[in-house]
């Protein structure tokens, strides 16, 4: 996916930049010992003029059985390939 922005660099007029058309296989922890297979969406695009870099954080999410605490969360399994 090609982009082009304007007004990001002080002495470059228009960054242009490609986003992958790939994208990775997420699982996150279905409970039980099962990981559940998700579909992976962009949820933030960091563009770095300075250093030439732009990152991308990728996300999934399915429904909670519960609320979970931050030490559960910490430790819950989840799975990424590319």
């Amino acid at each position: 996916m090609r982009r082009c922005l304007g007004g990001l660099h002080r002495t470059v007029p228009r960054l242009r930049f490609t986003l992958p058309d790939e994208e990775p296989k997420l699982w996150i922890d279905g409970r039980n010992g099962k990981l559940v297979k998700t579909k992976p969406v962009i949820h933030t695009v960091r563009i770095a003029p300075d250093d030439h870099v732009v990152a991308i954080t990728w996300r999934g999410a399915a429904p909670a059985l519960r609320p979970y605490g931050d030490e559960e969360l910490a430790r819950m399994p989840f799975k990424v390939q590319w």
